[in-house]
């Protein structure tokens, strides 16, 4: 009886103290300042022109890869949600070779982001499965419009100039 108590006890000094709190605390500090620094990129992404753009997403992966101290949920999330959007920007600037190898990725932290949320690893598969490339896109576009007030980002507006021109060009001298 003394034991259970004195556990009591301890317990209830450790709470009241704030001693659990404080990697709970830290890891949420370092989140939200992961998050600030994730928040800024994603704003240069929205207005960067193309090399900008690609470079914020870049930067927003390794910075979410290499952050020590945030949740893995926190990290697998965001990293899903960050290689699905430069599988989009890949994409649309037709580079192949860097699409096929970003899907794999984005593939990786929806199937990562599913166990780390408890899911059942059937269930988990078959939301990887119906993630296709084009529904990556819809996800990604909706996404991007509503963050934007629904513009969407500048580089993606200079991609389908670019690939205008390049067509009417291509009409033009036929």
């Amino acid at each position: 009886m003394r034991a259970i108590v004195a556990l009591i006890a301890i317990s209830a000094l450790t709470i009241s103290s704030g001693c659990h709190r404080h990697p709970v605390k830290r890891q949420i500090d370092r989140q939200q300042e992961v998050l600030r620094q994730t928040q800024r990129l994603y704003d240069d992404y929205l207005s960067g022109d193309l090399g900008h753009a690609r470079r914020s997403v870049l930067g927003e992966i390794q910075l979410l890869e290499e952050a020590d101290g945030i949740a893995p949920y926190f990290r697998a999330a965001h990293l899903f949600l960050e290689y699905s959007r430069l599988y989009v920007f890949e994409k649309r600037a037709g580079k192949e070779a860097m699409v096929n190898a970003t899907f794999i990725k984005v593939r990786y932290w929806n199937l990562r982001r599913h166990e780390l949320d408890g899911v059942p690893l059937e269930t988990a598969m078959e939301a990887i499965q119906a993630l296709t490339p084009e529904s990556a896109i819809e996800m990604i576009d909706k996404d991007d419009k509503a963050k934007s007030n629904g513009s969407g980002p500048r580089a993606c507006t200079q991609l389908f100039r670019k690939k205008h021109d390049i067509m009417s060009m291509a009409k033009a001298s036929q």
